[in-house]
């Protein structure tokens, strides 16, 4: 019969479960990371979107207020309040 040498002993099963755990680790840090960033992007193109859907809101906003100065019967009712603030009150 031949003699099996090894030098594996209850050494080499911690030190795997170590390996195992520690890949796991990272497996779960590199996760996150990537979670952490599509979230970020996430949040940033929200961002984004949220500013350029006020920015047209104040857009419409604007060309809707010099719709209503430009049209014909506000400036008639500008006319007769300047020709009614003229007149003096006693």
């Amino acid at each position: 019969m031949g003699n099996s040498f090894s030098t594996c002993n209850d050494d080499c099963i911690v030190y795997d479960t170590f390996e195992h755990d520690l890949r796991d680790i990272r497996l779960k840090n590199d996760n996150n990371k990537q979670r952490d960033m599509k979230l970020s992007k996430k949040n940033f193109y929200n961002i984004r979107d949220e500013k350029q859907t006020n920015i047209v809101k104040i857009k419409n906003l604007k060309s809707k207020t010099q719709n209503t100065q430009e049209s014909h019967v506000i400036k008639h009712i500008d006319e007769i309040i300047n020709y009614l603030e003229k007149i003096p009150s006693n």
